[in-house]
């Protein structure tokens, strides 16, 4: 190997090695949001799966459950607002 291959072998290796110490670093930084955020992440993750069942699994039937129950959830969103606003 040549002299000139050597250096780009061993670039390309201290790159590689970077990422692997920069995706740790983002896993962890990402697992310490988590913690700080339990409840924001729930909420993050189960619109998350809610949207992907929609999108990849769910039947015509369901879609038509799912079209009742978020006509009650909007209904019952816009009496909270309206006994807020009369406060």
């Amino acid at each position: 190997m040549s002299n000139f291959s050597n250096i780009q072998h061993r670039n390309v290796f201290q790159e590689k090695e970077g990422l692997k110490m920069d995706k740790n670093s983002q896993t962890e930084a990402n697992k310490r949001w988590q913690e700080k955020n339990k409840e924001r992440s729930k909420y993050i993750s189960a619109r998350s799966r809610a949207r992907s069942f929609i999108k990849n699994h769910a039947l015509e039937e369901d879609l038509d459950e799912f079209m009742e129950l978020i006509l009650e959830r909007k209904q019952i969103l816009n009496e909270m607002k309206t006994d807020q606003d009369g406060l």
